[in-house]
């Protein structure tokens, strides 16, 4: 394998990150080791646009972060202004938080950028090693399938609304339901103190995420397993709660340039409901009649509270709920999934997975894992690789069972289990063991029917091999050593997704794959600046090189499919 890295990269992989710890086979001859590392568990936030084949990507912009165990957080570079750089957020821990997995450590990540839809994600840290979460972020102008979008203008009259108006959402090849907004005459614009808000136009933003598609659940506002929840009584619902949703829409209004929160009438919600919805209060299709609760959350905080409860009733030949709403915020129509037994004939079934692959050959790029698990759910990547969330762990969005773990998958091979407790809607991952990559995924199901579920991986998947990767700097001003401690990303060419590497005391292990062109970055944590370079990546190119100070040595051993580099460079240390 060869490694060809540009001079900017050079500079910027090891000058400006953390170093810290030792290795007795390099330290002969040095007089010091030099440690700051004084932060825990590193995590990496990816932001992504939902619609993976949007060029439009979120790049730079601020967060703020909330929750339990908000001031435990900080940069890995220290402070709390938490800057998104190039679409990722490199976050740690105060060497005082302990974090574990019966007492994990609880924050939520709040996000407003332009041209996308607010959103909040829960993020739970449960060990003091590396970890690599995503959020997907759903864009007004190209949304990701399942979900529909507008953006509306209008006018106002000192700030209050002269006519009645009206905001809809269109049904779309993936979208067959849609959410309206009514906006009665005579509506005053508030802000979030209750002023009235003196402007003469009104902007909207609108988006209907669907429960049917997973590519929306996946993006949901909030995620479906969100922990800080206020209930009907108006107190903490403990724990938090697991949402099986019927539809969300996400609401946002600009009167001139000032942010819409209130209004002194309550403007109309009104949210179509697939008829195939089934009501997990009666174990049969939703109906004309039944109730079904709303809840808002608020984007600034990622705090869900309980609205009320509405009605479903026949509009125009389809199922819908309305409801008023006397503010702005994210709305929700859910129950609450661990507060319900599901109710189907059989308590418990058997199900299976039929494998099918195009090219009907054998896959042959490693070990796959075959999961039943709620629906939207992906393996959070902890040191490169999948971790699974199980329900009655700590975390309780996650996996009903597993079909098959490490397993090779070939054409019409089949996997099933039997015993599983019933569950009102889940689908089937096919996950490769090694990297955490979803290669195919099903569409919702529902566990109370017995049957065979067919999955189809569209091609031979490219083969992956392990880089075992030290990372290290000799001072040039002092007999001293000092190992990387930070990212590293690779991301694959033509492609807006890669992987996410941390090196800690010099050391990461980590798959690429075989033969794939790859942009390689590194951060600069003072200036906050990326810079990358590009190269081949191929097991079957061996050799070293130096460039600008940056020693790269590689040796690939094909009996294992591992190959070993070693990069080393001339830093000065304080």
């Amino acid at each position: 394998m060869k490694l060809f890295l540009n001079k900017l990269t050079a500079l910027t992989l090891f000058t400006a990150l953390l170093f810290a710890g030792c290795k007795r086979e390099l330290t002969e001859g040095i007089d010091t080791v030099i440690n700051t590392n004084v932060y825990i568990a590193p995590t990496v936030i990816s932001f992504v646009n939902a619609n993976e084949t949007s060029p439009v990507q979120p790049k730079d912009f601020t967060v703020t972060i909330t929750g339990k165990d908000a001031a435990k957080v900080v940069m890995q570079s220290g402070g709390t202004n938490f800057k998104v750089v190039g679409g990722m957020l490199q976050l740690a821990l105060l060497s005082t938080a302990i974090p574990t997995a019966t007492s994990p450590i609880t924050f939520n990540v709040n996000v407003a950028v332009d041209s996308f839809a607010p959103t909040s994600q829960t993020i739970i840290i449960s060990d003091t090693i590396s970890t690599v979460e995503t959020i997907k972020l759903v864009d007004y102008y190209n949304p990701v399938a399942g979900t529909a979008a507008i953006v509306a203008t209008g006018s106002l009259n000192n700030g209050a609304s002269p006519s009645v108006q009206t905001i809809a959402t269109a049904t779309n090849s993936t979208t067959t339901e849609t959410t309206k907004i009514t906006i009665p005459a005579g509506t005053i614009m508030q802000d979030a103190n209750g002023n009235t808000i003196n402007a003469s136009s009104l902007t909207s933003q609108v988006i209907y995420f669907s429960p049917n598609t997973p590519d929306a659940l996946s993006a949901f506002p909030g995620g479906l397993s969100p922990k800080d929840v206020i209930g009907a009584n108006g107190q903490p619902i403990d724990g938090g709660v697991d949402f099986v949703t019927a539809g969300l829409a996400s609401i946002k209004m600009k009167a001139g340039n000032t942010e819409v929160k209130k209004f002194n009438t309550p403007i109309s919600v009104e949210m179509q409901i697939n008829s195939a919805f089934e009501n997990p209060e009666t174990g049969t299709a939703i109906k004309a009649g039944d109730k079904i609760p709303v809840w808002s959350m608020e984007e600034a905080t990622g705090q869900w509270k309980y609205e009320s409860e509405a009605t479903v009733t026949s509009i125009g030949g389809k199922l819908a709920v309305q409801f008023p709403a006397s503010h702005l915020s994210i709305y929700n129509l859910d129950y609450i999934f661990n507060r319900l037994w599901p109710r189907c004939t059989n308590r418990y079934a058997s199900l299976s997975v039929l494998v099918t692959t195009s090219d009907r050959s054998s896959i042959q790029s490693g070990n796959y894992d075959i999961l039943l698990c709620t629906p939207g759910y992906s393996p959070r990547i902890i040191n490169g690789r999948p971790y699974y969330d199980y329900f009655g762990s700590f975390s309780s969005r996650g996996i009903y069972t597993s079909l098959a773990s490490y397993t090779t998958i070939s054409n019409n091979r089949r996997f099933t289990t039997y015993g599983i407790v019933a569950a009102q809607t889940a689908q089937i991952l096919i996950v490769n063991s090694q990297t955490g990559a979803v290669v195919s995924r099903s569409s919702n199901i529902s566990t109370c029917t017995n049957g065979i579920i067919t999955l189809n991986v569209a091609r031979t998947l490219p083969k992956i091999f392990t880089v075992n990767l030290l990372a290290y700097g000799k001072c040039s001003n002092k007999n001293a050593l000092s190992y990387f401690n930070g990212w590293l990303y690779f991301q694959k060419a033509g492609s807006y997704y890669g992987q996410w590497v941390y090196a800690y005391n010099g050391r990461a292990y980590f798959q690429l794959e075989d033969g794939a062109d790859y942009y390689i970055y590194g951060v600069d944590y003072t200036t906050y600046r990326s810079a990358s370079s590009y190269g081949r990546v191929s097991s079957s190119i061996v050799g070293n090189f130096t460039v600008n100070g940056l020693t790269c040595t590689g040796s690939y051993n094909a009996a294992n499919s591992i190959y070993n580099l070693t990069i080393t460079q001339n830093v000065f240390c304080k």
